[in-house]
């Protein structure tokens, strides 16, 4: 019999942090733990750790790493303990090895800060894992590297050049004991309201870099916010440069969702242009030059400029805001709003009568039910809108794309390049069905178009067979504080799809055929 579940589960606390925090147990550490679990399952994991631990690690204990956070066991990181900033002379973090700690600062860990935090908490990680991979400690700031690394940004040869140069040792004195530490200390943080931008001399008619600064001071002259910068050096100038003849190029890293419109406005005394990448894009072609076809520098924008942007995938992108001055006076001001797209874009139009449950349907939802409570958990309640999004995702496997991916036809997804997993977590919305929680999805398959027929048993022992999806199933792991409040299911020819949502659904339950 088809029964759901009126009464979903309630959440689990994260009970093997040093310091209770709500914040930090239920929206920081899973992040944290995803990242580690994903960068865990990249073939290239031991080489990619080189770069910040240097080439002489022990293999050995890094492929341990890699097996264990890979199985969601994360037992052996340092613990974390929560401090004033001040007590960490005013750093978001720190790590000491003589005592195995993680320091975080209590005010990073409020509800705007999460990326901030779990970049924080990454690199501090970094830290502490660099003693049980090295003898001694590795070159710079190991951490940073690391954390970029996890978060799969691409740091410029400059900027590892000046991370591997950084000196990021201090004490801190801790309930009366003075403590030899790695700080955090981001040279470039383009998150929560931050941005970074590098100075460039040319009196003498050559592009002279002045290095790298971050542009995160506001007063009556300057303004920065995480969707805007407003720079009026009047008759000045940044740091190092003449009041004349000098440039800078500024970045910062914001979210913006696909098939919605951003409107641009731009106002400069002198020269400027705007661009916008994919964040890890490794394409030049990628670029997007915002402030026209090409990338000459424009001189028309004393009265403000207005330009749109209309993304085609949802991510992280970077945006780049080019500013030269001439002479006399120097301001450079940028800001963009949204508006959201009204028909957003619907990668699969697929007719609704597929979007129900079918009868193997109803037998992989009552099969995964009755797993869950041979070990002890709660059924999921059904989604009338989770099961649409399984269903069109088996549909696009099958038809269009031909193997086991989260990505969809027109939204791509790669485990190792963060600015695409929204393009998973939001497929819910946007597919417009109402749910607007995030969508979280395990998926099994045959390769090919045209492939037998997969069964609620078969797609249930393939996940059961693989620890990560297992663990989704079974709230294991990072997944064990999350709280399945709705879950759909789709089979479509050789491939099954579960979506897994910690809110109830408010839309009900599917049609069943």
């Amino acid at each position: 019999m088809f029964e759901v579940n009126p009464n979903p589960p309630s959440a689990n606390a994260i009970t093997s942090l040093a310091d209770t925090n709500t914040f930090l147990a239920e929206q920081v550490m899973p992040k944290v733990y995803q990242q580690l679990q994903l960068f865990a399952s990249d073939p290239t994991f031991v080489d990619q750790l080189k770069l910040p631990f240097g080439d002489s690690l022990d293999i050995q204990k890094a492929q341990t790493l890699a097996t264990e956070w890979l199985t969601g066991n994360f037992s052996t990181l340092a613990p974390i303990k929560i401090v004033a900033s001040a007590d960490i002379k005013g750093s978001s973090g720190a790590f000491a090895d003589t005592t195995n700690q993680i320091y975080l600062a209590e005010d990073i860990l409020t509800g705007s800060n999460v990326n901030q935090a779990v970049s924080v908490v990454l690199e501090e990680i970094g830290h502490s894992i660099d003693p049980r991979l090295n003898s001694s400690d590795s070159l710079g700031d190991e951490g940073e590297i690391f954390a970029n690394i996890v978060q799969g940004k691409v740091l410029s040869s400059k900027q590892i050049q000046t991370l591997k140069a950084e000196n990021d040792h201090a004490t801190i004195t801790i309930d009366g004991n003075i403590l030899s530490v790695e700080f955090n200390d981001e040279v470039y943080d383009y998150y929560s309201q931050n941005w970074g931008g590098e100075i460039f001399d040319w009196t003498t008619g050559q592009n002279e870099s002045k290095g790298w600064y971050p542009f995160t001071r506001n007063d009556q002259s300057s303004v920065t916010t995480r969707n805007s910068i407003s720079r009026n050096w009047g008759n000045g100038s940044p740091s190092d440069v003449g009041s004349d003849y000098f440039g800078v190029n500024l970045y910062t890293i914001t979210n913006f969702e696909a098939g919605n419109t951003y409107n641009f406005s731009v106002t400069a005394d002198d020269f400027y242009r705007v661009g916008v990448i994919p964040v890890n894009a490794y394409d030049s072609n990628q670029w997007v030059n915002i402030s026209g076809q090409d990338w000459n520098w424009l001189n028309d924008a004393n009265s403000t400029k207005q330009y749109t942007f209309t993304p085609t995938t949802t991510g992280e992108y970077w945006v780049y805001a080019g500013y030269a001055e001439k002479q006399d006076t120097a301001s450079f001001n940028i800001s963009w709003t949204t508006n959201v797209n009204p028909n957003p874009i619907n990668p699969t139009p697929f007719p609704s009568s597929t979007d129900g449950l079918e009868s193997e349907e109803v037998k992989l939802y009552n099969l995964v039910n009755e797993y869950r409570t041979q070990n002890g958990l709660p059924p999921i309640a059904v989604s009338k809108a989770l099961t649409t999004v399984a269903n069109r995702h088996v549909i696009d496997l099958g038809e269009n794309i031909g193997q086991v991916t989260h990505a969809w036809s027109d939204a791509a997804y790669d485990s190792n390049n963060s600015s695409t997993w929204p393009n998973m977590w939001r497929a819910p919305e946007r597919l417009n069905t109402g749910y607007s929680g995030y969508g979280y999805e395990v998926v099994t398959g045959y390769s090919g178009f045209n492939s037998p027929s997969m069964s609620a048993e078969e797609a249930l022992n393939s996940w059961k067979n693989s620890p990560p999806h297992n663990s989704v199933i079974l709230n294991q792991g990072i997944w064990s504080d999350r709280p399945w409040g709705a879950l759909g299911v789709g089979l479509y020819e050789g491939y099954g799809a579960l979506w897994f949502g910690e809110e109830v659904d408010p839309t009900g339950q599917p049609l069943v055929s």
